[in-house]
């Protein structure tokens, strides 16, 4: 699996429990509408 580094544009709530994130694309990003992917947090202190 590729990993890379993106970044987050805009963040909002949805309701009270559901948020919404826009990141930006990658160049070499392809995709077809309904593919998952997976996110990590890269922050300090988010590691464990």
């Amino acid at each position: 699996m590729e990993e890379q580094e993106i970044k987050l544009l805009r963040k909002e709530f949805v309701t009270h429990d559901t948020k919404s994130f826009l990141f930006e694309k990658p160049k070499n990003l392809s995709f077809s509408p309904g593919q998952a992917t997976e996110i990590a947090l890269i922050k300090e202190g988010f590691e464990e």
